[in-house]
């Protein structure tokens, strides 16, 4: 049996057991056991445990998973088996729901924002997305917040992904996640959630809004932009199926001031891989041509950092369900893009403190050399340093230096826990080494990132 290292209060066992945060495409039988009843979207409390990991089954078959205890966080919050039901009706193959809640609740805020505003222009709905999540009483579903609107009651749309308040700069205040845990076999289940909040002191307030945008015609034409490949796949399938489920719900009572949502098909919807810049470009211009007022998408930077300028220059809203890219926080958007994802620096908190939360003290980073690692590195030891413990080592993976060198520098520096900010093929390889390279009486936590907690990073792990 390994010794737990001085100052652990919960299980953390490399080798045998790995602690690890991040933001986990989790398969849609680990978020609803999180739910209490049909309607319920209560949050487990951060001290709550379950014994859920025992019985979910993953990659390992034989119980000997190197991952078996590594925890995490995934954002958002738990939804409602109603939720879960209605959305399984409409994509009764979706194996995740993580994404789809947002996917639907952008499109709810669009259409709340169009009948509070009295017109499906653009620059008209952009003006009121922040009020229709921040003002008035809570109202959860479009038909009761709609009812609210045409009373010219002040309201507060509280989604299917929580509670939500957008800042003016179109970030959430706060984020819920939950936390996630492996077991023996490589799944992952809920044991708990947390929150992070947004930092505001280093954010200037948004420019107003300009450009118009489509001109008004009486319906509301939203577009999906939500490709996904490689590990946001998921994710995007889920959100994009949250879209459809609340267009059709929307569709099938009042539509938007009186007429049906046009929902236009995502351009990027056939691609198997990331797409090139021109690609991406092509499929704004598309949008941009097909006079869309709101696009919800995208997945991921990737496609972002290319789209989103292109189509709030010509004055469409964009409202992200799953880009967490903290550039996002401050790009010239006129007041044009919103987002229901926290940015990466909120995560990086979240991690820092749930490392120090757990007793640890000494720790060290392992990360790849992509600026969003290592900006997120950054995030993470603030927030460790920031709540009483220290950096001892910070280690950067790449393809000239070999797994075992890094492992033996981890092992060698003496820390209690790893924090490994890089792919899931770089964190594989370096849970690999290290639990070769450690003693058997020696126990280092290692914690994960939205990069590499997944099933795949089970499977490349292997058995201890």
């Amino acid at each position: 049996m390994h010794r737990q290292p001085e100052g652990i209060t919960r299980r953390q066992i490399l080798g045998n057991r790995l602690i690890g945060v991040a933001a986990i495409v989790l398969p849609s039988a680990l978020l609803v056991s999180a739910c209490n009843d049909a309607d319920s979207r209560t949050r487990l409390s951060t001290s709550v445990t379950t014994t859920t990991t025992a019985q979910a089954r993953g990659p390992v078959t034989d119980g000997t998973s190197a991952v078996d205890g590594m925890r995490g966080v995934t954002p958002g919050a738990a939804v409602s088996r109603d939720f879960r039901d209605r959305l399984h009706a409409i994509a009764p193959k979706l194996d995740t729901l993580s994404g789809a809640a947002e996917g639907y609740d952008a499109v709810v805020i669009a259409a709340l924002a169009a009948e509070t505003a009295v017109s499906d222009a653009p620059d008209k709905i952009a003006a009121r997305i922040v009020d229709v999540t921040t003002s008035g009483d809570g109202c959860a579903s479009f038909a009761a917040c709609r009812q609210s609107a045409g009373l010219r009651r002040d309201f507060d749309y509280q989604g299917e992904s929580g509670q939500i308040h957008l800042l003016p700069d179109g970030d959430p205040a706060t984020s819920p996640f939950g936390i996630v845990e492996f077991n023996a076999s490589g799944a992952l289940s809920v044991t708990g959630s947390t929150d992070g909040a947004v930092r505001r002191a280093d954010r200037p307030d948004p420019p107003p809004v300009t450009a118009a945008g489509a001109a008004a015609d009486g319906a509301i034409r939203i577009a999906t932009l939500l490709p996904g490949f490689d590990g946001t796949r998921p994710s995007a399938v889920a959100a994009e199926a949250g879209v459809r489920l609340a267009v059709d719900e929307i569709n099938d009572s009042v539509g938007v001031l009186g007429e049906p949502i046009d929902l236009v098909d995502d351009p990027l919807a056939s691609a198997d891989e990331l797409p090139d810049d021109a690609t991406i470009s092509a499929a704004a211009s598309e949008l941009i041509s097909a006079g869309v007022d709101v696009v919800i998408g995208g997945a991921s930077y990737d496609i972002d950092r290319v789209a989103v300028p292109m189509l709030i220059q010509a004055g469409v809203v964009v409202i992200s369900p799953l880009d967490t890219a903290r550039v996002l926080s401050t790009i010239a958007d006129n007041g044009r893009f919103f987002r229901l994802a926290p940015p990466t620096d909120v995560i990086g908190t979240v991690l820092g403190h749930l490392v120090t939360g757990d007793g640890l003290i000494s720790v060290g980073l392992a990360t790849g050399a992509g600026d969003e690692d290592l900006d997120l590195a950054a995030d993470v030891a603030a927030a460790i340093e920031d709540s009483g413990g220290r950096i001892v080592l910070t280690s950067t993976l790449s393809p000239g230096i070999p797994a075992e060198t890094v492992a033996q520098q981890i092992v060698d520096s003496g820390v209690q826990a790893v924090v490994v900010i890089a792919s899931t093929d770089q964190a594989a390889a370096i849970i690999r080494a290290i639990t070769t390279s450690i003693a058997p009486d020696r126990t280092i936590a290692l914690y994960g990132t939205a990069d590499n907690m997944n099933e795949e990073l089970a499977t490349l792990a292997g058995s201890r």
